[in-house]
């Protein structure tokens, strides 16, 4: 029975301070054991054993028939369990272990941000979110990984995308504050050639104020690193970490280009080589033509030890492996990128996701994802009613005015302008939103909707139009007509400071020469923005896309890096690509591990100090995770730890305790150099102590009669005063087991 373990405490949670216990200086109460009798044995004879022992019993635990005794003073706890054990009226003796607070709370982390029961891909419990049922656990196991104290070590990461909402409540304390400029001075005072770069940088504008125009960078910062337990919205990823933005696309949230996409990377390694702890970026734009100006752009982020994390692309029939069409940057063959593609809540293969066997690594969730947005919705329809209702929102006026619902083969209904059917020649008609909106004053409107437009491309068109109760009868083009194509419609919104009301429509025009299918709208939108300090933490929004699974893993990998800042982006990558959890991969489609992100799989199979022990294991069984032999006794921690477990088994030997039989030799020095057994303080039963025998007597640990004199070394030291290591003590021709034995 071996005579170690301990759980040390490693930090305390239940209180908001860190609290460090004291470490005692053996595995177990040095004077006490724990010991059950069969159930044969009387009373008595229980007592009589425990007296010839030199025991007392302080207790006797009924419910189980062990008896909780202390020994007589200066009992060697190893040698008093091997006596009662040798008994056979005893079913096992063993001492009495200490045991601590583990190291790790013992249950998930469940944040109090209001909305984070919709964020299902950081904790799935299968309910309905946005209007589909999940599948409970189909998420990255995100509160189970938040159990893991982070480092205070500072982690930055660069979100290269349309820029970030300042204001935001749940976005307004963790962008990133350059240290070593000083704001609104006109003066470079870093010298990194940008001028007053004191919160990042707008490569749009060419200047310090990368404000999001449109709202695809803030989602993706929120999903990233927002705000956690702050009573607002949702929450990131990661806590505890900054968010640097920079802006390359345009107010559309859209377009933008490899000299701007470069020059923001390059932005990034500036920064990065002259000290500022950036080690992760996202990027969640791409397109297709490979560049070698943005592939060399990356390539030196890697040198810098900088991992990019890019959005794999939104096409159902791209396959990235294929180099005709390709995403860039996701499929540069890079060892610092990460390619991200996108899962459902229902761990399915998101079906507008890229693919790519060798240049797609994972999926992350990417589908109904609820992040920040720089707006609030104040109204929304998606058309999802019986065909041929009435439509109670809408008024519907002018020349062949034939606007109404249509189902499609797809099962959803959209707006239509002519349903089931061509739209008449000379169209003249208006679908006008009926009910109003009202707004803050100096707010910024704008809508936003998906349309399908089947159009004589000559002249029929389809113009967004808006109107403000300044002037009720003269309606603005919002934006460009529409004249043909597929897509989202969104343009940036529009500020007004004398009112504080908006209504909408649609007109649509044609002319006699050709007609066609006409438009479809669905999911449409309107969008308030907020004057500056008006947001309240609603403004959110659903969004789907390789975007939004991109900034999962970016967070990841934050994460991981906050919690062991010594890990490389080599390193973190291996890390969240071998632990992945299965998906379900649609036929002729594969990534490059078929998997999912698994956040709690990746940080509790961090193994920094390389001693075959992972993190889990090492903070529940309380030992340095920096260090491969905790307590110096010449065997790393996970050799200790056999069974692989993180916990303190009766055949392993303590990896906080570097003598754990108490016998006097280190446990290494027991397995290498002297082969006795770490678990047993007498290995050979001779009555002295293996370390006794080595340190004090010169006598063979492994041999319980050195001399070979026919007395046991422990007797020859105790009882007779002989020497163990001379057969004959007093040379008079007979060996000291005969004179004892024989002749007496």
């Amino acid at each position: 029975m071996k005579l170690s373990g301990y759980f040390l405490l490693f930090s305390c949670l239940v209180l908001s301070f860190h609290v460090q216990a004291q470490k005692p200086s053996t595995a177990y109460v040095p004077d006490e054991l724990l010991v059950r009798f069969r159930e044969t044995t009387t009373p008595k004879s229980i007592a009589d054993t425990h007296k010839s022992l030199g025991a007392t019993v302080i207790k006797r635990l009924d419910a189980i028939g062990v008896d909780h005794i202390k020994l007589s003073v200066g009992k060697n706890p190893a040698r008093a369990v091997a006596e009662y054990e040798s008994l056979p009226m005893v079913v096992y003796a063993e001492p009495n272990y200490y045991r601590y607070a583990q190291g790790l709370p013992p249950n998930p982390v469940v944040p109090t941000d209001p909305r984070f029961a919709d964020q299902w891909g950081l904790h799935n419990t299968g309910r309905a979110v946005n209007g589909t049922v999940g599948l409970a656990d189909a998420d990255i196991d995100a509160p189970e990984a938040w159990r893991y104290p982070l480092s205070s070590q500072e982690v930055v990461v660069a979100v290269i995308d349309s820029g970030i909402c300042f204001d935001h409540p749940d976005l307004a304390e963790v962008f990133w504050v350059n240290p070593d400029e000083i704001p609104d001075d006109g003066v470079d005072n870093d010298g990194n050639g940008y001028v007053d770069d004191a919160w990042g940088w707008d490569f749009v504008g060419g200047h310090n104020a990368p404000w999001d125009e449109n709202k695809h960078g803030s989602h993706v910062a929120g999903v990233v690193a927002a705000a956690r337990n702050n009573a607002n919205g949702v929450c990131g990823v990661v806590s505890k970490v900054k968010i640097l933005p920079l802006r390359i696309l345009d107010s559309h949230g859209v377009v933008t280009t490899v000299d701007a996409m470069a020059s923001a990377f390059g932005y990034t390694k500036i920064l990065k080589d002259a000290g500022q702890p950036i080690w992760i970026v996202n990027c969640s734009v791409g397109g297709p033509n490979e560049s070698s100006t943005a592939y060399l752009a990356i390539q030196a982020l890697a040198e810098s030890g900088i991992l990019v994390c890019a959005a794999a692309g939104n096409d159902p029939a791209t396959d990235n492996d294929n180099p005709s069409t390709s995403n860039y940057p996701s499929s540069y063959t890079l060892d610092n990128i990460i390619a991200v593609a996108a899962s459902d809540s229902r761990d399915q293969f998101a079906p507008f996701s890229h693919w790519g066997a060798a240049s797609v690594d994972l999926a992350a969730p990417g589908v109904d994802i609820l992040s920040t947005v720089p707006y609030r919705i104040f109204f929304e329809d998606d058309f999802e009613c019986e065909q041929g209702k009435v439509l109670t929102d809408w008024w519907v006026s002018g020349t062949n005015a034939w606007w109404g619902l249509e189902e499609l083969s797809d099962g959803n209904c959209w707006m239509s302008d002519s349903p089931s059917g061509y739209y008449a020649p000379y169209t003249d008609s208006f679908l006008e939103l009926v009910p109003t909106i009202t707004f803050p004053l100096g707010s910024g409107v704008s809508v936003e909707f998906y349309y399908e437009a089947y159009l004589d491309l000559c002249s029929d068109f389809l113009s967004p139009e808006i109107v403000f109760n300044t002037d009720w009868s003269s309606w603005l083009l919002m934006g460009e007509p529409i004249y043909g194509g597929t897509g989202i419609w969104q343009e940036p919104p529009i500020y007004v400071s004398g009112a504080s009301q908006a209504a909408f429509c649609w007109y649509f025009y044609s002319n006699g020469l050709f007609q066609n299918d006409g438009v479809y709208l669905d999911n449409f939108k309107v969008k308030v923005w907020p004057p500056n300090g008006a947001f309240d933490g609603t403004e959110l929004e659903f969004m789907p896309g390789t975007s939004m699974a991109s900034p999962m893993v970016a967070g990841a990998a934050a994460f991981l890096k906050s919690v062991e800042p010594g890990l490389s982006c080599a390193q973190i990558k291996a890390l969240i690509l071998a632990n992945v959890d299965p998906i379900t991969m649609p036929p002729g489609k594969q990534t490059l591990t078929n998997g999912r992100l698994n956040l709690h799989n990746a940080v509790r199979m961090i193994d920094y100090d390389e001693d075959e022990m992972i993190l889990e294991h090492e903070l529940q069984y309380g030992t340095d995770p920096h260090k491969q032999d905790t307590d110096n006794d010449g065997l790393s921690d996970g050799t200790e730890d056999t069974n692989a477990n993180g916990i303190l088994d009766s055949s392993e030997t303590s990896a906080l305790d570097g003598d754990t039989d108490g016998d006097g030799l280190g446990d290494g020095a027991e397995i290498a150099t002297y082969e006795t057994d770490p678990l047993l303080a007498d290995t050979d039963a001779d009555g002295l102590d293996d370390g006794a025998e080595v340190a004090t007597h010169g006598t063979d640990p492994l041999l319980a009669d050195t001399d070979a004199d026919g007395l046991d070394d422990g007797a020859e030291v105790a009882t007779h005063g002989t020497d163990p290591l001379l057969a004959d003590t007093d040379a008079d021709g007979l060996d000291d087991g005969a004179e004892v034995a024989t002749h007496g």
